[in-house]
């Protein structure tokens, strides 16, 4: 996928980004929550205009920090599948016109997003991208 500079929603695969991307022999599992979860409050300072990150966590609540921040919103599975919240959620914000972005590794979720028409794109290039947005890369 061609990554944009247009607003978009990024609705992101919280546990799967941190697994694949953050935690590589880091900090545990949690904290590298946490600290993902700072770094893209500031991203979100220079995402492009009008765009929002959603990061949607499997299990049930558990104090990650603040849950609403500038740019960002944390949801909790509650007993859902997260992949399953984050598909509902695309699929709302195409009829409502808004283009949805699906952060993920993972296959399954990627593939079914696509075939509804929805954007997907990989954690890495997520982190990529953001990363050349900020000020000090």
């Amino acid at each position: 996928m061609h990554t944009s500079k247009k607003p978009a929603v990024y609705l992101i695969d919280g546990l799967n980004y941190v697994r694949s991307h953050l935690a590589q022999g880091g900090p545990g599992e949690e904290d590298s929550v946490s600290d993902f979860l700072d770094w893209l409050e500031y991203a979100a300072q220079y995402a492009p205009a009008g765009s929002f990150f959603r990061v949607v966590l499997d299990g049930g609540y558990r104090n990650v920090g603040a849950t609403v921040r500038a740019g960002v919103r944390v949801d909790f599975s509650e007993g859902e599948r997260a992949d399953d919240i984050i598909l509902e959620h695309a699929l709302y914000l195409l009829r409502e016109r808004r283009r949805p972005v699906v952060v993920s590794d993972d296959g399954e979720l990627l593939s079914r997003a696509r075939a509804e028409g929805v954007k997907t794109i990989r954690c890495e290039k997520f982190h990529a991208f953001c990363r050349s947005a900020l000020p000090n890369k």
